[in-house]
């Protein structure tokens, strides 16, 4: 009967390693998951419009200016990031990436996401 105390002693052990495992595993699992889901601010966005005349027709074979600013809180809130984007349209499509233009005002870096955040065009 000696041997019995010896392996309630074991078990015990072994119960309390089976544990350190299972939260040892959980810890890493919940540090992977953060490190993976770690948000990061986009890089460029992209952006696609027809350019039109007053009449609603495209604007064929002729130079457009486009200046895109990101306000804050509102259509007339205060400018966070400026820039303008020059294009000779033979169709009329405009495709371009905000953050790749010409820039007026601002960091495109440094642009602060909330949920107010608006993207008006002029």
């Amino acid at each position: 009967m000696p041997f019995l105390p010896f392996c309630s002693i074991l078990n015990k052990h072994s119960d309390s390693m089976k544990t350190f495992k299972f939260n040892f595993c959980v810890f890493i699992g919940l540090l992977c998951f953060c490190v993976l889901t770690y948000a990061q601010t986009p890089q460029l966005i992209n952006y696609q419009a027809v350019a039109r005349n007053e009449s609603g027709q495209p604007l064929v074979d002729q130079s457009v200016s486009v200046r895109l600013s990101v306000r804050q809180s509102s259509a007339t809130g205060t400018v966070q990031y400026q820039e303008t984007h020059n294009y000779h349209q033979c169709l009329g499509l405009i495709n371009l990436q905000i953050g790749a233009g010409t820039v007026n005002i601002g960091s495109f870096t440094a642009i602060v996401y909330r949920r107010t955040a608006q993207i008006p065009t002029r």
